[in-house]
């Protein structure tokens, strides 16, 4: 199996599907084709997915896996519940049910997920790391190098429960206001 991720992950307003700037329809077709701008909808990207290849389709997956010849099958699926950012470089520990991913920006985040259950990343909760350095009680300096790090809990949810929310607008999310002068 194989984590991957879509970086760069567009704000739920960044893009008018009606009329894309020109950079707009260069990132699109890189996600959907050509005419990706036709289909897009930013609350479809920014997401950890998770490539696995067997030499057989799986018993009791029949249509799920796709063929690649001789070389056996594979399937494709988003993990929703890993959070929504410009994911960077999502790995999961030996325990097969703790994950931790991160983006490249400056002041960007670390996150860890935590799976329901072992080796199925469907399900489970997200934390976001809260750092803080540790400080001389006297002057509020940094002493060293060495953080403690909290981890926050951002909530429990299934990808199924995500996905359903999928087809939300900007809008229906948050309010936008033009800042006044």
């Amino acid at each position: 199996t194989h984590l991957g991720s879509e970086e760069w992950a567009s704000p739920g307003d960044w893009v008018d599907v009606e009329h894309p700037r020109e950079g707009q329809k260069a990132h699109l077709a890189f996600f959907d084709g050509p005419n990706g701008h036709q289909r897009f909808h930013p609350y479809r990207y920014g997401y950890v997915f998770e490539v696995s290849v067997a030499e057989r389709e799986p018993a009791g997956h029949a249509g799920s896996f796709g063929s690649i010849g001789a070389s056996g099958f594979y399937s494709f699926t988003k993990h929703y519940t890993m959070g929504r950012i410009s994911h960077e470089m999502p790995t999961c520990l030996p325990d097969r049910k703790t994950c931790y991913m991160s983006d490249d920006w400056k002041g960007g985040v670390l996150l860890m997920f935590k799976a329901d259950q072992a080796e199925d990343l469907s399900a489970g909760s997200l934390y976001a790391a809260r750092p803080r350095h540790q400080q001389d009680a006297s002057t509020g300096k940094n002493v060293s190098l060495t953080m403690d790090i909290e981890w926050v809990d951002l909530g429990h949810a299934k990808d199924e429960e995500i996905r359903s929310h999928l087809t939300a607008e900007f809008g229906d999310l948050m309010e936008k206001v033009t800042p006044s002068s």
